[in-house]
C-alpha cells in the first residue's frame, strides 16, 4: 500500500486520534447512498505500541456504483502512522493464498517474457512464482519487504516512476489487496491502467461484500473489523469500474481467501449457525432447546457475529484494456461468477 496514495486520499484536516466522517462514496463521489448494517462500536488497533482509534461506524451502500463502505474511518495521520509502523510478516504467509493462486494461474498465461507489475507487491510472493517465466516489476515501500522482493528477482519501482511512465509499461498489472485501503480507489486503478499495453490485463483481488455474512452485521464482520479496511467491492461495483474505465471482464472468481481444515470450515458454519439463532428471528422453540447446552447458548452473549475466514468474500477479477480509448456503448457484460476451490490448511 502506498504512504503517497493514502496520503493524497486521506481527507484533509482531521485531528490525529480521531476519525473521518465518510460524505459520499469513495469510488464514485455519489451522495445518494442507503445504510445497509447496524453500527458497530468504536474500537482500537494496536501496532507497535500505539493504539489507533476506529470510530463507530456503519456500512452504507452506494446507489450509484453498488460500493459497500465505511460511514465513518480511521483519521489521516492516524492511518498513516499505522502503515508506517505495520509489521509486514503479518501480511505474509508460506506459500499462496487461494486468491493468489488464482492470480499465478492467469498470469502463467501469458507469452513467455511478458512485462508484469505487481503494485503493492510485498516480498513477491505472487511474482516470484512466476519469475522463471516472466519479466517482474514491482511497487513496495516497505524497504525490509523489496529487498526480499529484488532478492526473489522483483525489479523494484517507486510509485512515481510507474504513475510517470518511466518505468514503461505492462502486459499485465496485479492489485491485490490494496483496492479496500484506498480513499479513492478508482483513481490509483484508472492511473495504473493507462500503464498497461493496448489490450493488457489488469488483476484485481479484492474482498466481496456478497460473500460477507450477515450483511445486517456487516460492520461487526471481520473484514470491516480492519481499520485499514475502507470499503469492500461487490459484483455490481466491479460491473461499474468495467464501464467506467472501458475495460472489458473476461473472468471473475469468487473465493476464499484462506485455505482452511474442513474441520476449521465446519466449526466455523456452527459457531455462524448458532449466533443466527440467538440474534436472528429464529423459532422460539429453537432457541429455548439450545439455550439448555450451556457451551451453546454462550452464542447468545456474543456482541458480534463469529468470523468466518472460510467464507467465499473475496473475488480475482481478470480485466482487459480495450483497444480503443473511446468511451464505452453500455454496460459489459459479466461473466457467471465461477467458484474457486479454496485448498490447504490454516
Amino acid at each position: 500500500m502506498s504512504a503517497n496514495e493514502i496520503s493524497r486520499n486521506c481527507a484533509a484536516g482531521s485531528t490525529f486520534g480521531c476519525g473521518v466522517t465518510v460524505p459520499a462514496c469513495p469510488a464514485c463521489s455519489s451522495s445518494r447512498h442507503a445504510k445497509v448494517s447496524h453500527e458497530s462500536s468504536a474500537f482500537r488497533k494496536t501496532a507497535g505500541g500505539e493504539a489507533f482509534l476506529q470510530p463507530a461506524f456503519d456500512v452504507r451502500e452506494c446507489a450509484e456504483c453498488g460500493l459497500y463502505f465505511k460511514s465513518n474511518v480511521i483519521g489521516r495521520e492516524d492511518l498513516i502512522r499505522l502503515y508506517q509502523i505495520l509489521d509486514y510478516k503479518t501480511f505474509e504467509r508460506e506459500g499462496l493464498f487461494p486468491t493468489d493462486r488464482i492470480v499465478v494461474s492467469r498470469l502463467r498465461r501469458l507469452p513467455r517474457l511478458s512485462r508484469i507489475l505487481d503494485f503493492g507487491c510485498g516480498v513477491g510472493r505472487i511474482l516470484s512464482a512466476v519469475s522463471d517465466l516472466m519479466d517482474c516489476h514491482g511497487v513496495e515501500i516497505n524497504p525490509e519487504s523489496s529487498a526480499i522482493a529484488e532478492g526473489r528477482g522483483v525489479r523494484i519501482w517507486s510509485e512515481a516512476q510507474v504513475l510517470s511512465g518511466q518505468s514503461g509499461r505492462f502486459e499485465a498489472i496485479v492489485l491485490t489487496d490494496v483496492y479496500e485501503h484506498l480513499f479513492e480507489p478508482i483513481s490509483l486503478v484508472e492511473k495504473l491502467v493507462s500503464c498497461l499495453q493496448p489490450g493488457g490485463l489488469f488483476l484485481l483481488s479484492t474482498g466481496l461484500g456478497e460473500g460477507l455474512e450477515p450483511k445486517w452485521e456487516l460492520a461487526k464482520s471481520w473484514y470491516f473489523g480492519i481499520p485499514e479496511h475502507l470499503q469492500v467491492a461487490t459484483v455490481r461495483h466491479l460491473k461499474w469500474v468495467e464501464k467506467r474505465l472501458n475495460l472489458r471482464i473476461e473472468g471473475l472468481w469468487q473465493t476464499s481467501h484462506y485455505g482452511l481444515s474442513l474441520k476449521w470450515r465446519l466449526q466455523e458454519r456452527v459457531q455462524l449457525f448458532l449466533y443466527r439463532m440467538f440474534h436472528e428471528e429464529s423459532p422460539l422453540l429453537w432457541r429455548c432447546l439450545l439455550a439448555q447446552v450451556p457451551i451453546v447458548r454462550r452464542a447468545a452473549r456474543w456482541a458480534g457475529p463469529p468470523a468466518v475466514l472460510s467464507a467465499r468474500d473475496h473475488v480475482v477479477v481478470e480485466f482487459r484494456q480495450q483497444e480503443s480509448c473511446s468511451p464505452p456503448v453500455g454496460a459489459g457484460i459479466l461473466e457467471p461468477v465461477r467458484a474457486a476451490e479454496s485448498h490447504g490448511h490454516r
